[in-house]
């Protein structure tokens, strides 16, 4: 059976988790993605409380308490450190709910620092590519290895490139946002390491870098487990409402248990004709 996901991004402004799954119960939500958000220490008590609702763990959840970037493309020890940390707890968590999947970002070839997210990037000092895809293959695969142990498959998000990043140091600074590199990437990792695509970031990339984001969903089709679903004019990833007539429904698997809503500041009204729309598309 279909799953259709809404990502806890579109309540950003909720700074307390019990509060957020009262709000989904109100308005009879009964699938979230969890991700990011504000650090809730008892987090394990409301996730049990809230069982009437499915949820899946996405990349910053649970919160950590000091926030930083995952990167597991990094040459910094700390930032692996932290990232094997957080993934790891995570996984073990995921295991406790008996939810299969637990996904992630791919990497970049800098260290963004988490007070300029979502702002305009500064050029700064970048990885060489080649080290920082074998450091990312490498830890990738530790991270299967340990996630195969609790039977959860991990999911890595295709990166986004914006025109003003790519122009400002002259080249892509992040891993996986082509098929070429995906490709590359998933034939050298565990099994149990798969995709879950942003046709959001997707749109972006393929717009920045000239490359055909129907190709990419064709030759990545054997990885693909799940989709992060929202639109954008292809300039920056404006989580936008999905059309009728947006672009990926022709070539999108209707198979799949991970489908995510990721809208951002948008009405509930807006989020449950989009889920709804999504239902008919993919049904």
């Amino acid at each position: 059976m279909n799953k259709i996901y809404t990502s806890s991004g579109a309540f950003k402004n909720f700074s307390n988790l019990q509060k957020l799954f009262n709000y989904l119960n109100k308005n009879k939500i009964k699938n979230v993605e969890l991700s990011g958000g504000s650090y809730n220490k008892n987090y394990k008590k409301v996730l049990t409380k809230n069982k009437n609702i499915n949820f899946l763990f996405h990349n910053y959840f649970p919160v950590p308490k000091n926030s930083f970037v995952i990167n597991l493309a990094s040459d910094n020890k700390k930032i692996i450190k932290q990232s094997f940390y957080h993934i790891k707890k995570a996984i073990r968590l995921s295991k406790l709910f008996n939810l299969k999947y637990f996904s992630i970002h791919s990497g970049f070839l800098y260290d963004p620092d988490p007070k300029f997210l979502g702002k305009k990037m500064k050029l700064c000092k970048t990885f060489d590519r080649k080290k920082a895809l074998s450091r990312f293959i490498k830890n990738i695969n530790e991270i299967g290895g340990y996630a195969k142990k609790y039977n959860v498959t991990i999911l890595l998000e295709n990166n986004n490139l914006e025109k003003y990043e790519y122009n400002l140091f002259k080249k892509s600074t992040v891993l996986m946002a082509t098929s070429n590199e995906t490709i590359f990437i998933m034939k050298k990792t565990k099994d149990n390491v798969k995709l879950l695509v942003d046709v959001g970031h997707l749109k972006v990339a393929s717009n920045t870098l000239k490359f055909s984001k129907i190709n990419f969903l064709k030759n990545c089709s054997k990885w693909i487990e799940g989709y992060q679903l929202s639109d954008n004019y292809g300039l920056k990833d404006d989580n936008l409402p999905v059309k009728t007539t947006s672009w990926f429904w022709p070539h999108i698997k209707k198979n799949l248990k991970y489908y995510s809503l990721e809208l951002y500041n948008q009405k509930m009204v807006t989020i449950k004709k989009n889920l709804k729309l999504i239902e008919n598309k993919i049904n």
